[in-house]
């Protein structure tokens, strides 16, 4: 016998527990790709697992659910009960959402993803791979992921609340003759992604500068393209969690005062229609919304579940994480905007484009310090042309060049940005989204490697 969450969450307080959350998830996935210019496999894959979050005396356990079955089920409260019996209270634990809630917007889903097969992937591949090399790429690499998801959950609190998720995510890496350059686009409708546009752009970039050449370690004007700004700056939401305030993050203490250029604003948005993360409501059930993390340079608000929004006297933010409030999608925005992005690259007098980066780790969590490296190519600058394509200085380093920076010198150094915000990820950050634009910060280090 299969039973749903909200028949789950009745059997965990049949058990004594004083609250409870079930979540279950389904899953149908397509995962293709790309080497050598061509289509080298094609995964499909289908999963459901599910989540119990249980609460007593303050005291909070969860676990995961294997299937729906009784069976399951009831090992699931087994493990649960022996962990909470082990925990130790959680004295500034305030409980869940109390529902029931009304929900903004419809369900994030769209049929054609939903319906998606390997031939309709296949084409895609191709015409992102065809229109890389016929726009000057030498090779092309790259993945296209789908899938089809959904949700049922329910908590003790008067939610029960079902919806279905799509998201196609296209990765393309264009090699060139000196440089790479890789495009990542998701959406969760269809409609709203063009492979081939994506392959000619990743293509044109890749080839748009012949010449290689080395820099010398400095301060340097960057600008960060959309994938690596993004990346970047969603660490601002994710710092503004009422947890990671409490324990020492670069915002702490920082509420209601000014940690950024008064031209930037970051929202945390879990509502938009048409980000990939969306959905009508949290963890909790709480519904989403949209929060103004950072508005024209002041720390305006913290993110929060049920519980810390009580011990801040304050709402939700509809960010739950049951445990701790957790960010959704950023939305950057930056009111001195120079256009596209060669006019922002002409705004510059000596600097370096970043097209993607990895690595980006911090030092000290605290102070915001961190350092990141580019991957695929990094343009230096001057005069407001690019010159050349930065090559590593010893041939056995994977890049050119190490940043280091801190978020809150980042913040109030963003000097312009492009008017070219996209939904994006980078590369090696799956299922995290954002909005942003091309940003120029000034005064940046720069260490060649």
């Amino acid at each position: 016998m299969k039973m749903d969450s909200s028949e789950i969450v009745k059997k965990a307080i049949a058990a004594g527990f004083q609250e409870a959350v079930a979540s279950f998830y389904e899953s149908h996935s397509f995962y293709l790709k790309i080497a050598n210019s061509k289509t080298d496999s094609i995964l499909e894959n289908t999963n459901e697992h599910g989540t119990l979050f249980v609460t007593k005396d303050k005291k909070l356990a969860v676990t995961n659910i294997q299937s729906k079955s009784d069976k399951d089920v009831k090992e699931a409260i087994t493990r649960v009960s022996n962990a909470i019996k082990m925990a130790k209270p959680k004295e500034d634990y305030f409980g869940i959402a109390e529902g029931p809630f009304k929900y903004r917007g419809k369900e994030r889903y769209d049929k054609a993803i939903a319906s998606i097969d390997e031939q309709k992937l296949s084409d895609m591949a191709e015409a992102a791979i065809n229109a890389a090399i016929d726009n000057g790429a030498r090779s092309i690499a790259g993945t296209i992921y789908s899938s089809f998801s959904s949700v049922d959950l329910a908590t003790s609190k008067n939610v029960h609340q079902k919806e279905r998720f799509t998201e196609i995510r296209i990765a393309v890496r264009a090699m060139a003759k000196h440089g790479s350059y890789q495009e990542n686009v998701g959406t969760n409708a269809i409609a709203t992604i063009y492979p081939a546009r994506i392959g000619k752009r990743a293509a044109e970039l890749a080839t748009s500068v012949t010449a290689t050449g080395q820099i010398k370690s400095g301060e340097y004007d960057v600008i960060y393209m959309p994938s690596p700004s993004g990346s970047l700056l969603s660490n601002i939401p994710d710092a503004a969690c009422a947890t990671e305030i409490e324990t020492g993050s670069f915002l702490t203490d920082k509420l209601n005062k000014e940690v950024a250029t008064k031209e930037l604003t970051i929202y945390d948005d879990g509502a938009f229609q048409k980000a990939v993360n969306a959905s009508i409501c949290d963890a909790e059930g709480y519904p989403t919304q949209r929060t103004k993390v950072v508005e024209q340079g002041i720390f305006t608000s913290m993110l929060h579940n049920a519980s810390t929004a009580k011990k801040y006297k304050t709402t939700s933010t509809g960010n739950a994480g049951l445990f701790a409030p957790s960010a959704t999608t950023t939305f950057v925005e930056f009111k001195k905007k120079v256009g596209n992005l060669e006019k922002l690259i002409a705004s510059v007098d000596k600097g370096i484009l970043v097209s993607n980066i990895w690595y980006t780790r911090f030092k000290n969590y605290s102070t915001g310090e961190f350092s990141t490296m580019p991957r695929d190519m990094a343009i230096y600058i001057e005069n407001g042309k690019p010159q050349f394509i930065i090559r590593q200085k010893a041939p056995a380093s994977m890049v050119g060049i190490r940043i280091s920076d801190s978020f809150p010198r980042m913040l109030k150094s963003i000097k312009k940005a492009a008017d070219d915000s996209v939904q994006t990820t980078n590369w090696d950050a799956e299922g995290t989204y954002f909005f942003s634009p091309s940003i120029l910060v000034s005064g940046v280090k720069v260490t060649a490697v």
